[in-house]
């Protein structure tokens, strides 16, 4: 059986020495790709002088996430990886922590991605986007399940962010990549949509754990990140739920409705902000009806044999 896990880095030299040797402590043993996006921090020296036997491979150029990842999916495939592991920069694994997946992905191999626990970077608490991910209404029964006291091997979720995910082989030949039409944000959260539009399921592993030092955002913070919030915009036009002229109909009536709003209560600023995101997103439509038809196509993204 062959894992590889797979890091894409930038400026990451406050933990990429806890990230790696995390995963060179890994009970599993495993093949292990960084694919740095031209750190211009110690990063790269790190890598090289402390990980000589993980592979390095320097972009030249900040790729972005999905790309940056993308070309390591390309490795691990022709490599004929059996699993793909993500990690990002931020985080660390329990040393059990993959072996944990994949045994529980070996009896439930509907699930394409399998992700372990979020902990907190300061290990006082779940890490605080993570509690989105098993809320009722999006992880049915795990919190119910936890109260008290009687936790199933796997929780199916609709989401979960692309921190470290395992993903099996039969997923990735399957679904693709992510898509470079997502530069960064987003692109996680549009290959879950693929992964259920072909037919996988995403999934949540109660006994496997990681530690993520992410930073906290309000929603004034994203709301104000313009690059967030056009790919927010994007993807509600993308989504494979509709088709794209159903989902432009529902986009122009909720976004009208939110303008209009803007300019009854005289915030003349925001409803520019806002007016300017729209359009943006609109002038993508051919760019997206292109992601659309690519995103159904087995493979898609990936430069592979399908």
């Amino acid at each position: 059986m062959k894992v590889y896990a797979i890091i894409v880095t930038y400026n990451g030299d406050k933990w990429i020495e806890k990230c790696l040797g995390s995963l060179r402590d890994s009970t599993l043993p495993l093949s292990v790709l960084v694919i740095d996006n031209a750190s211009t921090d110690k990063t790269v020296n790190i890598v090289k002088d402390q990980f000589p036997q993980f592979q390095l491979i320097e972009t030249g150029a900040n790729l972005g996430f999905g790309k940056a990842n993308n070309i390591g999916l390309e490795i691990a495939l022709k490599q004929h990886a059996d699993f793909v592991f993500l990690l990002n920069q931020d985080a660390w694994v329990e040393t059990n922590c993959l072996q944990t997946l994949i045994n529980i992905h070996n009896s439930n191999k509907q699930f394409g991605i399998l992700s372990p626990i979020h902990l907190s970077g300061d290990n006082l608490s779940l890490e605080y986007k993570f509690i989105e991910y098993i809320q009722p209404n999006v992880c049915p029964g795990f919190v119910s399940d936890f109260v008290v006291g009687k936790l199933a091997t796997v929780y199916e979720t609709t989401f979960v962010n692309a921190a470290a995910w395992l993903i099996s082989k039969e997923c990735l030949q399957t679904v693709g990549g992510f898509d470079p039409l997502f530069y960064h944000y987003g692109e996680d959260a549009d290959f879950v949509e693929r992964t259920r539009y072909f037919g996988f399921k995403t999934g949540v592993i109660p006994t496997a754990t990681i530690w993520h030092d992410s930073k906290i955002l309000t929603w004034p913070q994203i709301l104000q990140n313009r690059k967030r919030m056009l790919t927010i915009y994007v993807s509600e036009l993308k989504s494979m739920g509709g088709s794209l002229r159903s989902n432009l109909l529902v986009f122009t009536k909720r976004h009208f409705d939110d303008l209009t709003s803007q300019l009854l209560f005289r915030r003349f600023k925001m409803f520019g902000y806002k007016f300017g995101l729209l359009s943006d997103a609109v002038f993508q439509l051919r760019k997206i009806h292109k992601a659309r038809k690519l995103s159904k196509e087995k493979g898609a993204f990936l430069q592979i044999d399908k």
